[in-house]
């Protein structure tokens, strides 16, 4: 079986009807794109990934449905991503299906079949867009409820045994970064990947994903999660990551997966003593700057506080090519919502009070239109490594302890929540094409 046409897997599948996906698609009128978008059995070109990168765009847990989602936010007219996606010719789907401290969505079987069909429907369109699952630094004692299944014993030469992942298994014994962060529960913490454990659920995850289509794995902090491995020269990390491509080899539409993660500030991109990276490329927030003449408005400047413009390193990529600067992606990140809404404070990552994605939320529909074109203008002028990721569906928050929404690029007549955005990100993305 060729793998661009991929079956579904269970006959339990909840299906896209024609009639669905004749009326997404429709209105959807793609922009020309004429860019290679073709790569093959582990490799993939540097001109290749970066047209990827150019046309990336986060929607959050776009690949759930009901009764799978990780935040209770209402997700408004979700069967409306898929025009979305044709209609602003996008390419590379981030955060699309994942796992933020609900393990327990691995113990029902209809959470990943449900996302394999709406792959699937996108593909039937345009069988060149990859979607990105997310897998995070983070556990909690949730991981206790999933049983291990004989399959992942066996990748690590282990004798198959009935039991379930073991939150305590997967922590540092050292207690490093044992809930660390004052905004996480306690017993929620970051996993060691030195800890078999660890990298026993991380190839668990990965499997999954890449077995209903997913071409690309965003790894969270993965700098943190290396907390003892960094010095091993990431022996762990390449243990999870080469086991991962090797499956992906063998099992994924094209043979590949793109793996990325959000990097330390002082790396910008985890490499082996041998100039080898681990990741195909990185990512990291914004890392707005408040504009102080302007209240409300924000900047984007090379060097403040901790931000990558200009500073990811060269090296070997995992496709085996040279680079004298690892391409990257920057997002609207989330990390909070709401901290303190209106005071300024330049010299800390959140703006104007908010994380990055509920305060670019906070602005008024024009405010936002014009600053997305900005950033994008402002990226293509300051590093030509560097690529926005357009924020198409992640949640927000405009007051301490108000409930989580969704923002939403979709167009408002198709879309109950959307904001238009969808328009201008087409409009850069058109005037982007060569």
């Amino acid at each position: 079986m060729m793998r661009w046409n991929r079956s579904t897997r269970l006959c339990m599948a909840m299906v896209v009807g024609a009639g669905a996906l004749t009326q997404a698609t429709e209105a959807a009128s793609p922009p020309a794109d004429h860019r290679n978008y073709a790569f093959l059995d582990g490799e993939i070109s540097q001109e290749v990934l970066e047209n990827y990168l150019s046309r990336a765009i986060t929607i959050e847990e776009c690949l759930h449905s009901d009764g799978y989602y990780n935040n209770p936010a209402v997700y408004h007219d979700a069967d409306d991503d898929v025009r979305m996606i044709l209609n602003v010719g996008a390419k590379f789907v981030g955060r699309a299906v994942k796992q933020w401290n609900s393990p327990q969505l691995f113990n029902k079987p209809g959470w990943l079949v449900a996302a394999e069909n709406k792959i699937e429907a996108v593909h039937r369109e345009d069988p060149t867009v990859i979607f990105q699952a997310g897998i995070f630094e983070c556990i909690s004692e949730k991981v206790n409820v999933v049983p291990i299944p004989d399959w992942v014993f066996e990748e690590f030469g282990m004798k198959p045994e009935q039991r379930n992942f073991s939150y305590d298994a997967m922590i540092n014994p050292d207690g490093k970064l044992w809930a660390g962060d004052v905004n996480w529960p306690p017993n929620f913490t970051v996993p060691d990947i030195a800890q078999t454990e660890t990298q026993l659920f991380f190839f668990f995850m990965a499997k999954q994903y890449i077995d209903i289509g997913i071409e690309a794995i965003h790894w969270g902090q993965a700098s943190k999660i290396a907390m003892v491995d960094k010095k091993n020269d990431f022996a762990a990390w390449q243990t999870v990551l080469g086991k991962v491509r090797a499956y992906a080899l063998k099992h994924a539409r094209r043979g590949t997966v793109l793996c990325d993660a959000h990097m330390e500030s002082n790396t910008f991109g985890l490499k082996t003593a041998d100039g080898h990276f681990l990741f195909d490329f990185s990512s990291f927030p914004l890392r707005v700057k408040e504009d102080l003449a302007n209240e409300g408005g924000g900047l984007l400047e090379v060097g403040h506080i901790s931000s990558i413009y200009g500073r990811t390193p060269g090296g070997i990529t995992p496709s085996g090519w040279s680079c004298k600067r690892i391409p990257y992606l920057v997002e609207f990140d989330i990390f909070g919502g709401a901290r303190n809404p209106g005071v300024a404070d330049l010299d800390s990552h959140w703006v104007w009070g908010y994380d990055e994605m509920s305060w670019f939320a906070s602005l008024d529909e024009a405010q936002r239109n014009q600053w997305l074109r900005y950033a994008f203008n402002w990226l293509k002028e300051h590093d030509s490594v560097g690529y926005l990721e357009m924020p198409g569906n992640r949640i927000y928050q405009l007051k301490k302890n108000e409930i989580f929404r969704r923002f939403q690029a979709n167009l408002k007549e198709h879309c109950s929540a959307g904001t238009d955005l969808e328009v201008v990100i087409k409009e850069l993305w058109s005037n982007d094409c060569p």
